[in-house]
């Protein structure tokens, strides 16, 4: 009868880590940003580029070193302040190892977008 006890603890205890490892991995992988992203607005791009940013775990400030520019423009690129140039969005995106992808919008995101979101 004892030897069942022991068993039966192991197997709760084996059961018991299976789902907090189950939840630690859902909750990792809730957290993290979708793999593609439609963006059609520039605060759009900003809030995307902050949310892959913060998946990295990195600061304004690390990630402005990382880019090569200041954490002033990290905060105003993420917070979709006009006037970005080209050179400093694709610094961004290579350190975050992202890409910038352009292709025909569908027939369902036309009829969403609106001129003035620029």
């Amino acid at each position: 009868m004892y030897v069942y006890k022991i068993n039966l603890y192991t197997y709760m205890y084996i059961y018991i880590l299976y789902i907090y490892v189950y939840i630690i991995l859902m909750d990792s992988i809730r957290k993290a940003p979708s793999m593609e992203q439609i963006i059609l607005s520039v605060k759009a791009l900003g809030a995307a580029i902050k949310r892959w940013r913060k998946s990295k775990n990195l600061t304004q400030q690390a990630a402005g070193e990382a880019f090569n520019i200041g954490q002033v423009t990290v905060s105003s690129i993420e917070n979709g302040a006009p006037g970005t140039k080209l050179e400093t969005l694709f610094r961004m995106l290579a350190a975050l190892d992202l890409e910038l992808v352009i292709r025909p919008k569908n027939k369902s995101q036309k009829a969403n977008t609106r001129v003035s979101q620029w």
